[in-house]
This record gives C-alpha cells, sequence and structure tokens, in this order.
C-alpha cells in the first residue's frame, strides 16, 4: 500500500467517477483503475458500488477512506512539520562561546541589525543547552595553530599585562615581566588561558603571589581596576568585553599570543544562519583588527 494509492482512492472517492479523477489527477483511465484494483486486491474487497454512470463508496470503502485521511493527514503534517523545522534551523545559529568574545555586545547587536529575522542562541558555559544541541558554530581561543578543515582562523591577540588606571604601570609603553616578581596577582583558575600564563611567568623567572583565583574573567578584571592585584590578560578576547578602569600593557620580555578560531561540526554542512554568522565575524575582525581570516 502507497501513499499515492491512497491519494488516487480518496479523489475518486471524492469525484464517484474514475473519468472525472483521471482528469483531476492528470493521469490516465487505465492507470487509475489499475491502482484502484490494486489496492482493492491488497484489502480483500472491493470499495465501490456502481450506481449508473458513477461509483460510490460501499461500506467497507467508508471505512477505508476514513482510515485513508488520517493516513495521508498524517503524510501531509509530516512534510509540514519538516518543512517548518528546515526553514526555522535555517533562520537559527547556535553559538558556543567557552571564551570572551570580545566585545560580544558590539558583534551580537551589529550582526542584529545586520540580520533581523535570524535567532541567535548562545552559551558561554556548559550547560544543559550543550547536552540537548550541538553549537552550530564555536567561537574559541587556542594556544597552538590549526589547520583542520572545519576551523576557521579569525587572528590573534596578544597575552599582556593588565592594571589599574592609577597604577604606574599604566603609563608605561611597555613592561618586563620579570621586574613584577613582587606584585600580587588575580589569576583565572587552571584552564588553558592559566597554563599559557604559567609558561610566561615561568620564563621570567618567579613564582607569582597569587592572591585570588577566579573562574570569570570580568571578576578578574574588576579586581584589577579595584587594586587587588595584576593579571595577564588576551588584549582582544578580555579587553573587548570589560575595559572599566583596567589598561593593558604589552611584555618587552615574555611574549605569547592566542589564535582566535571559529569551528562547525566535522563533516557538517553549515546553515544558512550559521554561514550569514561566520561572515559577519570575518567581516568584523577584518575591519576593527585588520585580520584576514582563512580557513
Amino acid at each position: 500500500m502507497e501513499i499515492q494509492q491512497l491519494e488516487y482512492f480518496r479523489v475518486i472517492a471524492e469525484c464517484g467517477s474514475l473519468t472525472k479523477a483521471a482528469q483531476k489527477l492528470h493521469t490516465s483511465q487505465p492507470s487509475l483503475s489499475r491502482s484502484l484494483r490494486s489496492l482493492e486486491d491488497e484489502l480483500g474487497t472491493p470499495l465501490f458500488d456502481r450506481v449508473g454512470r458513477n461509483i460510490v463508496l460501499n461500506s467497507a470503502g467508508r471505512i477505508a477512506l476514513d482510515r485513508c485521511m488520517n493516513v495521508l493527514n498524517s503524510t501531509k503534517a509530516v512534510k509540514q512539520d519538516v518543512e517548518r523545522f528546515v526553514r526555522e534551523k535555517n533562520l537559527s545559529v547556535d553559538v558556543y562561546s567557552p571564551v570572551p568574545m570580545g566585545p560580544a555586545g558590539d558583534i551580537l547587536t551589529g550582526f542584529k541589525k545586520k540580520h533581523p529575522d535570524i535567532r541567535v542562541r548562545m552559551a558561554t558555559f556548559p550547560s544543559n543547552y550543550l547536552k540537548e544541541y550541538t553549537p552550530d558554530i564555536t567561537f574559541f581561543a587556542s594556544p597552538i595553530v590549526h589547520k583542520e578543515p572545519n576551523y576557521l582562523f579569525l587572528g590573534e591577540e596578544d597575552i599582556q599585562l593588565a592594571c589599574a588606571e592609577d597604577s604606574p604601570y599604566a603609563k608605561m609603553k611597555s613592561v618586563r615581566l620579570a621586574d613584577l616578581s613582587e606584585e600580587r596577582f588575580v589569576r583565572i583558575l587552571p584552564s588553558t588561558l592559566y597554563d599559557i600564563t604559567s609558561h610566561m611567568f615561568l620564563e621570567a623567572g618567579f613564582e607569582p603571589k597569587t592572591v585570588m583565583e577566579i573562574q570569570e574573567y570580568s571578576y578578574v578584571l574588576a579586581y584589577v581596576a579595584n587594586g587587588v592585584g595584576l593579571t595577564i590578560a588576551p588584549a582582544i578576547t578580555w579587553f573587548g568585553m570589560y575595559s572599566k578602569g583596567v589598561v593593558s600593557v604589552p611584555f618587552s620580555d615574555v611574549r605569547r599570543k592566542r589564535y582566535l578560531y571559529l569551528k562547525w561540526p566535522e563533516n557538517a554542512i553549515p546553515n544558512w544562519a550559521t554561514l550569514r554568522f561566520r561572515d559577519y565575524m570575518m567581516e568584523y575582525y577584518n575591519q576593527h583588527y585588520g585580520f584576514n581570516a582563512h580557513t
């Protein structure tokens, strides 16, 4: 039993005539007769009685038509639901940003102005969202260069000193990390960035006097702004998100970089909204930082 057979049966019942049904379906009458005969053979009973030149449903036919309509309506609903899902999915992008995205407020506001119909759903920490959804695209920073085909390189950022505006270091063009051995430091909790800064301290020849370790980067910079201590921070992703009362100063002796990337699931074909978000991020980082994004 096929969907086409059921659709033919529905139209025949509606028209009460094989000739009229064939005209409505734009098919031949013999073809329609074969389809009906095949359905009746499968069900084991005739579905129509002949009345003059017309045919009308018999008792078995009325039961069959009722069940047939349920199947056809369900089939139509499946098609509509899938089409709606695909349409909505193409206008939705799930973004995961485990590290600050730099000036995310400007980025997302600018993106929405350019693409007001696209819904953006963004996560910044592991959550139930990530259990239910695989992000369409992820923004992240890496201490190494990646060559994977599903990675897009946006640019690179220096790892610099962050100090309060009234700190004596704030007016310096650069500073030696080795000269900061007596200073207090506020640090991020163990992470990839923590590992990078630990190697920088090691290269500078001292163990930092850590007064606080915090998970949230904005709290780290807030304490720095209030003079609790210094920190080592990424120049774009952190300072682009938080700059109130904090100054970034490059190091002259120990230097490190982080590489900024977008990535999407391997072997996945990004939907329309994801491609628009990717293109916008490329454009933004090019315009604001002079980066030439590439895979």
